[in-house]
């Protein structure tokens, strides 16, 4: 039988350092107290939602997607220092009740990340208004507006507080939230929000405050904020109260909260009211669509390309009828030679020498670098009877049989990319590939795309499929559709020209880079909690030492290093350490920029995910690069490669000293 409580105020690991609820034994404990639902409200950002609502999910637990917002006094734009924390924000737990919603708090969120951060992400009331559709408001901790002006004793500011939610939120989208963690100014807040509910006609709820998931992990959860404000820990002063922030049960719920029940029943009625749908795969892409000249359509410009490829590649003159590539003309038949068929003892003359000659020329050389359509075949050796009466290269069935492999080789491949939707896709790589190259940016792809004939003749990869027999499939199969995944390295100098470039076409609204995150590993966290808990660089890193293997976590430690186990059963403090540790272990410690994810979508990224700033002003996704990806949205790996910059700089110098040009992609 479900629980008749649901957490409604609940911190996960992407509140970071100042939570340690991982996603995975969140929802192991919450599925084993059979709550019918658990929200999500981590502090001023949505880093971990999708991966929180596929984790809820998959236990069978009804995920809310909220988000303890900061609020700002007075504008979100107002960047003065105050005396006080309480004078740059205030906390607010918004949950997401729609779609609506969902859309709503991303827009608030993204807005108090750029364009609100001061000391923390903050939106303001002004804003909170403009977007308030689709949300359900608690009234928050002592941290609150409404606590603050409670605890202050100023009756008036508190009634006018709660009367602007209830007006903006709509009274039955705003609730009060009692909370009970033993400490007594929250009774004190507690004794005036129950007469307000019944003054107002509005309902309470309670809620605890989640920051870990078992009580015995509050020692745990006390390091990991003194990790994050690089503090040492005090033993007999914990920065919370000990063993009350944890995922209580209902009963204790009800047990603390035994003289308002209505306010325990009540968090059921809000998770009934919370109802987002978040969809992935086939259906719910959002690639952005490439917009060709005048008068093509995104396949007949993309053959078009392709026929410019056929031209540089291999010296085929080619046009686009309908969806048919049409071969003119052959100006070089040696670079088919790897096409025609074996030799056999009956048609040696397969690899026999062929030359291109040109009609026009008087002096009898031959020109290989601009042949004549009219170009015909010369042999120096007999290929066969028709051969030596042919005029044209087409004509010769050697030359047919490498067209073929080669036309049949790229109808497979557009084939495949049609059919499943990617034509956008390889015309955007393949356009900002062209700038680079045409800017003087070294660029090339990576990877499994080199297995395609289309990468290759778009210039997108340097290596033939064909001459070195390599599988399209692994790139892109119809049986598993899957985004394709095509890695271009950049000259590492001049990697953020091309983003820059990508961000002025596409919009800068719907271009970001992605967000990844660092997370304490088994040494990390060793030496994290050692220096928290006071003990000396030496004792950490000689513990640290003993993680001997880097794919070791601390149990794998404990069970191979027989030195570490030793110590944590022989020493007191290194058990309490390492048992601290475990409880870390493995969790997000700190934001960052992947260093090659690029997301470009088909509207502004506002719309679709919550955004943050970088150190540098960069605009970045919350989400990182797995969820992006799950939710439909276009990816790449823009790399920058030290190697091509090296090499460019030597081709440069080369140059310079001798006078000697050097193509590196004819090398």
């Amino acid at each position: 039988m479900a629980a008749d409580f649901v957490h409604l105020h609940l911190h996960t690991e992407y509140s970071l350092l100042d939570a340690c609820c991982k996603l995975d034994k969140l929802m192991a404990k919450a599925a084993a107290l059979q709550f019918p639902a658990v929200a999500m409200t981590d502090h001023g950002v949505m880093f971990g939602a999708v991966e929180f609502w596929q984790a809820a999910k998959k236990a069978g637990v009804k995920p809310i997607l909220g988000c303890e917002v900061y609020v700002a006094p007075g504008s979100r734009l107002d960047k003065k220092p105050g005396a006080g924390t309480r004078d740059i924000y205030h906390h607010l737990v918004l949950l997401a009740k729609d779609q609506v919603g969902y859309h709503n708090l991303v827009k608030l969120v993204t807005s108090a990340n750029l364009e609100g951060f001061y000391y923390k992400p903050r939106i303001d009331k002004e804003i909170l208004a403009l977007h308030a559709q689709g949300l359900i408001g608690l009234s928050g901790c002592l941290a609150s507006e409404l606590s603050d002006h409670i605890l202050k004793g100023d009756e008036k500011k508190a009634r006018d507080t709660v009367d602007w939610f209830k007006q903006v939120l709509g009274p039955e989208n705003y609730y009060l939230e009692l909370q009970n963690h033993g400490i007594p100014e929250q009774a004190k807040v507690n004794r005036a929000l129950i007469p307000y509910a019944k003054e107002f006609g509005l309902k309470l709820v309670a809620t605890n405050d989640v920051h870990y998931v078992e009580g015995s992990h509050w020692q745990a959860h006390d390091c990991l904020v003194c990790i994050g404000r690089q503090s040492q820990r005090d033993p007999a002063k914990s920065v919370y109260q000990p063993q009350q922030f944890y995922l209580r049960s209902a009963e204790e719920m009800k047990a603390r909260f035994a003289e308002v029940p209505d306010a325990v029943l009540n968090t059921v009625q809000v998770a009934e009211q919370c109802n987002v749908e978040i969809k992935f795969g086939k259906g719910a892409e959002h690639y952005p669509v490439f917009q060709p000249p005048e008068t093509w359509t995104r396949e007949g410009y993309l053959r078009l390309l392709l026929c410019d490829g056929l031209k540089k590649r291999y010296g085929i003159t080619a046009r686009v009828e309908g969806k048919q590539i049409i071969v003119e003309s052959v100006g070089n038949v040696e670079r088919l030679r790897f096409l025609f068929p074996a030799a056999t003892e009956s048609d040696p003359a397969a690899t026999a020498p062929v030359e291109i000659l040109d009609r026009d020329e008087t002096d009898g050389e031959a020109d290989e670098t601009e042949p004549h359509e009219d170009a015909i075949v010369a042999v120096t050796a007999p290929l066969n009877a028709d051969a030596l009466n042919a005029e044209r290269p087409l004509s010769h069935p050697h030359v047919q049989h490498a067209l073929k492999a080669l036309l049949d080789r790229l109808e497979l491949e557009l084939g495949v990319i049609e059919k499943t939707g990617y034509v956008s896709y390889f015309l955007i790589v393949g356009d900002f590939v062209r700038w680079g190259r045409q800017n003087g940016i070294a660029c090339v792809a990576r990877g499994s795309a080199a297995g395609s004939m289309v990468t290759y003749l778009l210039e997108i990869a340097n290596v033939d499929p064909l001459r070195y027999g390599l599988l399209f499939e692994r790139f892109l199969n119809p049986e598993r559709v899957s985004p394709p995944d095509i890695d271009i390295d950049f000259a590492d100098d001049r990697r953020q020209e091309v983003i820059e470039y990508v961000r002025n076409k596409y919009g800068r609204e719907a271009v970001a880079q992605i967000i990844t995150f660092g997370t304490m590993g088994a040494k990390s966290v060793i030496r994290d909690v050692g220096r928290v808990m006071g003990l000396s660089f030496s004792d950490c890193d000689r513990l640290a030492k003993m993680i001997m293997d880097v794919k070791w976590g601390l149990k794998d430690a404990l069970e191979k290093n027989p030195d570490f186990k030793a110590a944590y059963e022989g020493e007191a403090v290194t058990q309490e350490l390492v048992d601290n540790a475990l409880i870390l272990e493995d969790q997000a410690r700190s934001a960052g920029v992947h260093a090659a994810g690029v997301v470009i979508g088909a509207q502004p990224l506002v719309n679709l995910l919550p955004l943050k700033q970088d150190d540098d002003g960069g605009i970045v996704t919350q989400y990182a690069m797995g969820p992006v990806g799950d939710l439909g949205l276009l990816k790449m790996d823009f790399l920058g490669l030290k190697t091509l910059t090296v090499l460019r700089n030597t081709v440069e110098l080369v140059k310079r000293t001798t006078g000697v040009s050097i193509d590196l992609d004819t090398l």
